[in-house]
């Protein structure tokens, strides 16, 4: 693993939940969605600090605009500021930092950071992935006994656990670890 990409994405996050804990603008974005100044700051940080370190790769960033290179770069990092600012906003735990860096259109490695619940998951292509550096693998139960993570709805046929967690990216790491075998993930326009 990074060290250096994990100092970075906890650095990010403790600037992100300083923002929480203290107080921070909202605006919408065209979608209607909301951004805070934590998600511009926070974006601003990490764009500086990959740039620095990474003078030649491009960067993807859900808060500014796309870089036209992109889609002919081999390296490409992808940058969440904050996932779940809806969360963020309503003064809710389930917000943090995603970081991936994808060549040639493989995701070779990954930090997410979720400060105020203490979550740090970690991945490398080919090494694994780590929770708070514990090393964590993804189920091998399938067929009849697997668990899928759903909300009510049209999925309930299928053999579901309850969603535990509403940020898709939580949902996700629940497959990561271990706890369910699948997921289904809400999402909207602004997130396709």
């Amino acid at each position: 693993m990074d060290r250096w990409l994990i100092d970075t994405v906890r650095h990010a996050g403790q600037i992100a939940l300083d923002f929480f804990e203290g107080s921070f603008e909202v605006k919408r974005k065209p979608d209607g969605s909301p951004v805070t100044t934590a998600d511009l700051t926070v974006d601003r940080f990490l764009r500086e600090q990959l740039a620095q370190r990474y003078p030649g790769d491009c960067l993807l960033s859900e808060e500014t605009e796309d870089d036209p290179r992109r889609s002919s770069a081999r390296r490409v990092w992808i940058i969440d500021p904050i996932d779940g600012t809806s969360y963020f906003v309503a003064g809710r735990p389930e917000f943090g930092v995603l970081v991936a860096l994808a060549v040639d259109g493989w995701v070779e490695e990954s930090v997410s950071f979720f400060p105020k619940m203490d979550i740090l998951l970690s991945s490398k292509r080919g090494e694994g992935a780590f929770v708070n550096g514990r090393r964590v693998h993804v189920s091998r139960l399938n067929g009849a006994g697997a668990k899928v993570a759903c909300k009510p709805g049209p999925f309930q046929s299928l053999n579901t656990a309850p969603q535990v967690i509403k940020n898709n990216a939580l949902e996700v790491f629940r497959v990561v670890t271990g706890e369910v075998e699948g997921c289904v993930i809400q999402t909207s326009p602004s997130t396709c």
